[in-house]
């Protein structure tokens, strides 16, 4: 019998300077940023669902029954305070971790009527990370035109969406051994809510239209992700990811994707193959796994086969994952099925090779086409 024993840890750091002081006195805080009576109890509890509870937590791994479990418990809770459910954007599965959790920063504060932030800066980048990879508090980042910063930190979460039901719903007070924010060692300290307060803005002007974003995300025995909040003074300093740049992305919601999607057969011939004419049908393709079926009729001697999967349909040399299988010497095996195992989005066509080893060597097929379509 296997126990799994999930702590996820929340941390956050604030520091506010004169120049946020003066925004939050002409912004006062409303209800959109107030602070639930409790902690909100998920539901669904996808902490108890196997799509959640089966999943690793050394990564943030594209895992559609979880993501979308956590989105529907993020929901419910949200739905308590009057707001309306979070969409994500068509492209989520597209977008690096960081700029996920950037994205469901901006989520949150734009779905209560508060202005976005701006973007992902690289100074501020940079101190996330060193951060997240320190599993321990962000600081401020020196040189960055700053009047006002917060940071937040936390540990063991399964995506993007559960970092921020965590930073959200479960950072107040919950009993002795129960407290997953660690900040928050009784009902009346001042650490209890902080990484919502930071969120949503609340140390940095609610309604701050200057402010940008640093993430960092860090994986090992369990994920560690971190992220700065600066209001910035001045002009607002050049962004590597930038809000504006995802909206058109919003229009189409992101959607779960449907396991065992058929994706069309193909047939390759290398004349040099002593196997002949090949066939390489991906019969099943998920946000996890590619099974790939190959034949060969006129096989002789095939000890070994070899997928490579690349993102994009011209086999453009971005290697997703790749599977292979020996087979026993002397088998002549002449048809096969085999599993890649990756992280694949549900939403960009894939494209493929096949690579037969013989006894005389290895050949590799010319490109197929994996898309979803």
């Amino acid at each position: 019998m296997r126990m799994r024993l999930r702590c996820p840890r929340l941390r956050v750091t604030l520091s506010v300077g004169v120049a946020v002081a003066i925004l939050l006195a002409s912004a006062p805080v409303g209800a959109s940023t107030s602070h639930p009576a409790a902690n909100v109890a998920p539901v669904p509890n996808y902490e108890e669902a196997s799509a959640c509870r089966d999943q690793t937590l050394s990564a943030w791994v594209l895992n559609d029954p979880c993501l979308a479990l956590s989105l529907a418990a993020l929901n419910n809770a949200r739905a308590r305070e009057g707001v309306g459910p979070m969409s994500l954007p068509g492209n989520w599965n597209s977008l690096s971790q960081p700029e996920q959790l950037f994205v469901v920063f901006n989520l949150e504060r734009v779905d209560r009527g508060l202005p976005p932030y701006l973007g992902l800066n690289a100074h501020l980048d940079a101190a996330a990370q060193a951060a997240a990879a320190a599993s321990g508090d962000p600081s401020s980042s020196d040189g960055y035109p700053t009047g006002g910063w917060a940071g937040v930190w936390t540990e063991g979460q399964h995506n993007a969406v559960d970092a921020l039901y965590g930073f959200m719903y479960a950072d107040g007070w919950g009993g002795a051994g129960s407290t997953i924010n660690m900040d928050c060692t009784r009902a009346t300290a001042p650490g209890c809510w902080g990484h919502r307060d930071a969120v949503l803005g609340v140390d940095t002007g609610v309604h701050c239209t200057t402010c940008e974003v640093g993430v960092g995300y860090s994986t090992g025995a369990a994920v560690s992700a971190a992220a700065v909040i600066s209001s910035t003074v001045g002009r607002a300093p050049a962004m590597v990811f930038t809000w504006s740049s995802e909206l058109p992305f919003l229009a189409t919601p992101w959607l779960p994707s449907t396991a065992n999607v058929p994706v069309a057969a193909a047939t390759i011939v290398h004349p040099t193959l002593r196997a002949g004419q090949v066939t390489f049908h991906a019969t099943a393709l998920t946000t996890r796994t590619v099974t790939v079926t190959w034949s060969a009729p006129r096989a002789w001697g095939v000890g070994g086969v070899q997928v490579m999967v690349e993102r994009g349909a011209g086999c453009s040399g971005r290697l997703v994952s790749n599977g292979s299988f020996v087979y026993p010497a002397g088998d002549n095996v002449r048809a096969g099925t085999l599993r890649v195992v990756g992280s694949f989005s549900s939403v960009e066509a894939y494209s493929g090779r096949i690579m037969l080893s013989y006894v005389n060597g290895h050949v590799t097929s010319g490109c197929v086409t994996l898309g979803r379509g």
